[in-house]
């Protein structure tokens, strides 16, 4: 009888030593679950917030194999994530955790070393390191620009993106920081149409119907332009006809008699082109909600404008959180943008 309890235990000894071996733990999936390893939803989240941390999770990855900068806020997901209004505040906390994580544990050197397949900027014996760096920033901010194209699926052009046009460094960097941009832009459109775009992958835009003014019109012709649009849509809010003498701003004597001549040009223009776009409900602005989010878009490039800050949606709290029923949200959002970008493309 003790022969036989001698055997068993060696025979246990046996296959512990085995397992060990094996790499198995002894504790087998207990103490698997008992350490919180790197993607471990926190226990203290509430169900939308895990529901965010693991779509933010999934996003980060997205953008590590995508070779994408890692940026909250260029997550569709997150901008509009697709759960109840009321709880899409927990989602996207929960998101921006799983997100965080997901970056510390792919680029374990941070954010500005989260590039590791770039492209170094070419070495020059006697260069400095700012015009390095320059290159460096333009390369990145190229890599950027053309994923946006791309996914907005928009014709890639480098001329239209207006970083490149009007890089916001310093004068003396602007050149080296444009070379660089247009190699990170032939680069990123290289790495989704390796073999050359497709003739047919990007259908060229229509004229935007509110170009109605060159780009080359002296500032302030500009600015009462823009500010002529923004009057006729508090007119058709208020359902006032329409009157462009109704407005302070446009009867105003304060600017000088040349200034004054060349804002009332802009603004006449704008608030007639706006009246007769919007009673025509032209696409894109035919809803109401749409017509709020256009005009929030230019109001937006006004306010950077006069604050003297780079055009950036994400700052505004109603592109984020748009003041408009959850069903007309992805509307609102995309008359915004339109709103936006056109009344970017005349002030910067």
């Amino acid at each position: 009888m003790r022969l036989k309890h001698s055997v068993l235990s060696l025979l246990a000894l046996f296959f512990v030593f085995g397992s060990l071996q094996a790499g198995a733990s002894p504790l087998g999936a207990i103490s698997g679950e008992d350490r919180d390893s790197w993607d471990s939803i926190p226990r203290e989240l509430r169900d939308f917030q895990r529901q965010g941390f693991r779509d933010g999770l999934n996003g980060a990855q997205r953008d590590f194999e995508s070779h994408r900068r890692p940026d909250v806020n260029n997550r569709d997901e997150f901008r509009r994530p697709n759960v109840p209004a009321n709880m899409a505040g927990d989602y996207q906390m929960g998101f921006r955790r799983g997100y965080d994580a997901a970056v510390r544990h792919f680029f374990p050197g941070g954010v500005p070393a989260a590039m590791p397949w770039e492209k170094p900027a070419p070495h020059y014996e006697n260069g400095s390191r700012d015009t390095l760096d320059y290159q460096r920033i333009g390369f990145n901010d190229g890599l950027i620009g053309a994923q946006k194209d791309l996914d907005s699926h928009r014709r890639p052009d480098i001329n239209d993106r207006e970083e490149f046009r009007n890089p916001n460094i310093p004068a003396g960097g602007r050149g080296d920081y444009q070379e660089g941009y247009r190699r990170g832009y032939e680069e990123g459109i290289h790495r989704s149409y390796p073999n050359g775009l497709p003739m047919d992958a990007y259908s060229s835009q229509p004229a935007s119907p509110w170009l109605a003014i060159p780009r080359e019109s002296a500032q302030m012709q500009k600015v009462g332009y823009l500010d002529g649009i923004l009057a006729a849509g508090q007119d058709i809010d208020a359902g006032l006809a329409p009157s462009l003498d109704s407005h302070e701003e446009y009867r105003s004597s304060k600017l000088s008699f040349l200034v004054r001549v060349l804002f009332k040009a802009g603004y006449k223009t704008g608030y007639e082109l706006a009246a007769h776009n919007f009673a025509d409900g032209i696409e894109g602005v035919s809803r109401p909600w749409q017509r709020r989010g256009f005009l929030d878009g230019v109001a937006a490039i006004r306010q950077d404008y006069d604050a003297k800050r780079r055009p950036d949606m994400h700052i505004h709290p109603e592109f984020n959180n748009p003041p408009v029923q959850p069903n007309a949200q992805d509307e609102y959002r995309a008359a915004y943008r339109g709103g936006f970008d056109m009344a970017a493309s005349y002030l910067y």
